[in-house]
């Protein structure tokens, strides 16, 4: 796949997005929206874009897949392992570092950001105040210019902000990453496969449906389900190419299948 001459991801250059995105393409032409389906409109459009998909400590982007899954021309083509740095940040002031983290009233953030601090802002014992981005929680701060207020970001976006670096590393998993997609609207091609399926909901449907797996040797890393009415859907990321996989006997055993294409791994940890 050839590296893209421009890409658009998630928010600001400041935000973890932002920064996977400078460092996989420091080439690249980076543009900024808003949201994760208005990412995936873009690929319908024929551009190539960066989303998270997937953290290890809080779970899958249900928007992102949803969005994924609604389209049938949007395929995988990276994926990106990215270890996940969060910090805390606040005003600064005359007081040293931990003088000034003990004073905290109120610590804003992204909520997934805020739950996977959740045992370090507890034992602060701070009220939290989800928004709609880290890096809108920076801007918060930064205007409120309040000693008492602090915000749970990257190092990058607290520091070029002009806030104080309070503390490095305040998640509660120091190992946590997050996995994000590379999407075009033309399949990649590489040593990985995620598949979208539909299975009934009855006794025996998913065993089944990853029979074949087993019988063609074939592992699988990564499985999640959704309700659907009353069927379920699920995402299965195989270690496998698109040519490996069994579709005949697959299709026969789902009401939907779609492969999102073939892909290679990138892994920053």
């Amino acid at each position: 796949m050839t590296v893209p001459s421009k890409i658009y991801t998630l928010d600001s250059p400041q935000s973890f997005s932002g920064i996977v995105a400078r460092n996989l393409y420091p080439e690249a032409d980076i543009r900024y929206l808003n949201s994760n389906s208005e990412l995936v409109e873009r690929v319908c459009e024929g551009e190539r874009v960066l989303v998270a998909i997937e953290n290890s400590v809080d779970s899958i982007v249900g928007e992102t897949l949803r969005s994924i899954r609604e389209r049938e021309n949007v395929f995988v083509t990276r994926e990106i392992y990215y270890p996940v740095v969060l910090c805390l940040g606040g005003v600064k002031s005359d007081c040293d570092a931990v003088e000034t983290e003990r004073s905290l009233k109120v610590v804003y953030s992204y909520p997934k950001a805020l739950n996977q601090c959740s045992r370090y802002l507890r034992h602060l014992k701070v009220n939290t105040i989800p928004t709609s981005s880290t890096t809108e929680a920076v801007r918060i701060v930064k205007e409120l210019n309040d000693p008492s207020a602090g915000v749970i970001a990257s190092e990058e976006a607290i520091v070029e902000s002009g806030l104080e670096l309070l503390k490095v590393g305040v998640q509660d998993v120091k190992d946590n990453y997050t996995v994000f997609w590379e999407l075009s609207s033309r399949k990649g091609r590489g040593e990985r496969t995620s598949l979208i399926a539909d299975l009934e909901n009855r006794p025996g449907a998913l065993y089944k449906f990853l029979e074949p797996f087993y019988e063609e040797d074939i592992n699988l890393y990564a499985i999640h389900s959704w309700p659907k009415n009353r069927e379920y859907w699920f995402l299965l990321k195989v270690e496998a190419s698109e040519e490996e996989i069994p579709f005949e006997k697959l299709e026969k055993r789902a009401s939907r299948i779609r492969s999102l294409g073939s892909y290679d791994v990138v892994d920053y940890r």
